[in-house]
């Protein structure tokens, strides 16, 4: 109780000096506080970054969820990815995993176009090989979201879809 009383105090000797700098401290640390509570409770998300997203779907693959891997897919992938059929499905999130023998991904960069990104990440299977895996992604929402057909993006390819300046280095040279 003592201890209260002394941040009561304190409390009320800040209050007059800045009452506005008071106020919105603590509407500041009670939105914050209402959040966390709505993010544990799985009341909302947070975003994560495309690169992110792009692994967190390769390591469902790896671990064989397909519900996971259609989580992460666009409106439009989603679409796609429902129509196959459970061999095609299975063979799909064999490829992206290749054949369930990666062991670490790296995320490479992000090219982000706004609405679109590309990014890239280095797939290691525990042959000692290594990959590198393109993939496009959209924004939906609050959030990135995969795009169809999965695991076959080429980075230049990509780029060029989006950068509207984009041109080869070879006419730099011409």
């Amino acid at each position: 109780m003592k201890l209260f009383n002394h941040l009561w105090n304190g409390f009320r000797w800040f209050a007059p000096i800045h009452r506005w700098t008071t106020a919105a401290t603590l509407m500041f640390f009670a939105g914050t506080l209402l959040w966390v509570v709505a993010l544990g409770f799985g009341l909302t998300n947070i975003a994560r970054a495309p690169g992110e997203v792009v692994i967190l779907m390769y390591q469902a693959a790896q671990d064989g969820q397909s519900r996971e891997v259609r989580k992460y897919l666009s409106d439009d992938a989603k679409e796609h990815f429902d129509r196959l059929s459970p061999d095609a499905e299975s063979a799909l999130l064999n490829q992206l995993s290749r054949d369930s023998s990666t062991k670490l991904l790296t995320a490479l960069g992000v090219r982000n176009y706004g609405r679109n990104a590309v990014t890239g990440l280095i797939q290691e299977m525990t042959s000692g090989q290594s990959d590198l895996r393109i993939e496009i992604l959209v924004r939906q929402g609050r959030f990135w979201r995969v795009e169809w057909p999965i695991g076959v993006a080429s980075w230049v390819e990509s780029v060029k879809r989006f950068d509207p300046d984009y041109q080869p280095i070879s006419s730099h040279w011409e």
